[in-house]
């Protein structure tokens, strides 16, 4: 069994070139979250749609794999997969926590991000349907849920690793740059969507990890 966790904004179309036969892939479901729920308060809200933990596999993209940090405190999976994330706080650039702490990306709300699409499409490497697909998939986010999720993100203050994470990161990612984040396999030009762009390249290390 591996859980797949998409990144803020996304569902489960984000995973639809993965090829994972024989795994039993399940995409967890966002749900509602609290008002001042953190991210370590909403991954127990969706601790009841993993139902077997012992052989299982956790995989989180962006947001997904903060969650998926927060998820392996609360059970013991067989391995923790993060793409195109962070594992702790620090690897958050430190433009991004300034802008937390001093509460500037309360400015930053879901209907500016749907508006702002076409401009913050570069921060996902534009890439024809790639885009396409970004655009619907931000177009059609919760607002709600995507205003409590930046808040969440730059909340965030985690700084331990579980120690059967693997971290493969993109070394053109432009949202989380590959100099903030340490210890992790690098793909080669891969931008934040590649687990989209380069899912031949991600389908092959996920299998070696497994």
């Amino acid at each position: 069994m591996i859980y797949l966790l998409p990144g803020m904004g996304a569902d489960h179309r984000l995973f639809s070139r993965l090829d994972l036969p024989g795994l039993n892939p399940k995409v967890l479901q966002w749900v509602p979250p609290g008002e001042g729920d953190s991210l370590g308060d909403y991954a127990k809200k969706l601790q009841p749609q993993i139902t077997s933990t012992e052989d299982a596999v956790l995989l989180g993209v962006s947001l997904g794999g903060m969650l998926a940090v927060e998820l392996a405190r609360l059970a013991r999976f067989r391995k923790i997969i993060l793409i195109s994330s962070a594992k702790t706080c620090l690897e958050i650039p430190f433009y991004f926590r300034k802008a937390g702490k001093a509460g500037w990306h309360r400015w930053i709300t879901a209907d500016r991000l749907v508006r702002m699409r076409q401009k913050i499409s570069p921060l996902m490497n534009r890439l024809g349907a790639e885009y396409r697909l970004f655009s619907q998939m931000v177009s059609e986010v919760d607002p709600d849920f995507m205003n409590w999720g930046l808040d969440a993100v730059l909340r965030w203050r985690n700084q331990e690793v579980p120690s059967n994470l693997v971290h493969i990161h993109g070394t053109a990612d432009l949202l989380l740059p590959a100099r903030y984040i340490s210890d992790y396999i690098p793909v080669r030009s891969g931008s934040h969507l590649m687990i989209y762009q380069k899912s031949h390249e991600l389908n092959k290390l996920i299998h070696e990890i497994i």
